[in-house]
């Protein structure tokens, strides 16, 4: 299962891998939910952030077949407007996703 406008992640999950040929995804979707969804579902293997799947690998809803990860090729980015930076919402939101973000790389580094 491929995201559509993503960087080709299953080329750089097959290097990590050591397989020559990356596979050819048979489904492409648009968003990483919808992967993980499908991969879910049983009808694929996905590529996707920790962030996004730690709770459902942690349930055993998903798993690492491999045991490998490939390094992420997309970045993401916050973005808040002049006026949104000066909200205290705005501000408290920021602060959330941080430090789930940070919680999620201490769960990879198991820290």
């Amino acid at each position: 299962i491929q995201m559509s406008g993503t960087a080709d992640t299953w080329q750089a999950w097959s290097q990590v891998v050591g397989m020559p040929d990356p596979p050819t995804p048979a489904i492409v979707v648009d968003s990483a939910n919808m992967a993980v969804e499908l991969a879910k579902a049983g009808e694929g293997m996905a590529l996707s952030g920790r962030l996004l799947c730690d709770s459902l690998l942690a349930s055993g809803a998903l798993s690492v077949p491999s045991g490998s990860s490939a390094p992420a090729i997309d970045g993401y980015y916050m973005a808040l407007s002049t006026g949104g930076a000066r909200k205290q919402s705005a501000r408290a939101f920021q602060q959330w996703v941080l430090s789930e973000v940070d919680a999620s790389l201490d769960t990879a580094r198991g820290v």
